[in-house]
């Protein structure tokens, strides 16, 4: 999940409504996850999206297997996704090595 809104939400894709918000937001779900997570933002993400995403690293997001955290170096909201394919492996190497460790 790289730079994600998981547990209010963001109004621009949620809407003004704070019960709306509430009820769409990601972290009810998550806290049921079953799988690996992986959760990551970048260096130079915008204030609101930093402090989302402390939230799964704070412990909001208490699921059955305690989340990968990372800070991208050196990457914005939208380098990190397209340097994935690239000789940039600086997002793409931690999280195959997350993925070649889940069983």
């Amino acid at each position: 999940m790289l730079s994600g809104f998981y547990e209010k939400g963001v109004s621009a894709y949620f809407g003004n409504d704070p019960a709306e918000r509430a009820k769409r937001a990601s972290i009810e779900g998550l806290k049921k996850a079953t799988i690996a997570l992986f959760v990551a933002r970048t260096e130079v993400d915008l204030p609101d999206s930093i402090r989302a995403s402390r939230c799964p690293k704070q412990g909001a997001l208490r699921c059955r297997s305690r989340p990968t955290y990372t800070v991208f170096k050196d990457h914005n909201h939208l380098s990190q996704s397209y340097s994935v394919g690239t000789t940039d492996t600086s997002v793409s190497g931690p999280i195959l090595e997350v993925l070649r460790t889940v069983k």
